[in-house]
């Protein structure tokens, strides 16, 4: 269990849509703080916001819909174009 100011590993690759290993892989290399108890990593939850924000880390599934979405619309205009 965390306090307010931690997450686990889990939790972080949940909020980052990143597997566990590379959450890991970020605090061994530093660029998100968390300290190993026992068998168990506890990050910063401002540095896993702060990770989120600095390399613009979204929704990957977001990013399909959206494209998805410009792909569609793309058709639809050249359709219309080469209708005239």
């Amino acid at each position: 269990m965390s306090n307010n100011n931690e997450m686990t590993v889990s939790e972080a690759s949940d909020f980052l849509n990143v597997t566990t290993r590379t959450v890991i892989n970020y605090v061994k290399s530093r660029e998100i703080e968390g300290i190993k108890v026992g068998k168990s990593w506890f990050l910063n939850k401002a540095s896993v916001h702060g990770f989120k924000l600095r390399y613009n880390v979204s929704d990957s599934r977001q990013q399909t819909a959206d494209s998805r979405q410009q792909s569609s619309m793309y058709i639809q205009n050249l359709e219309k174009n080469f209708k005239m």
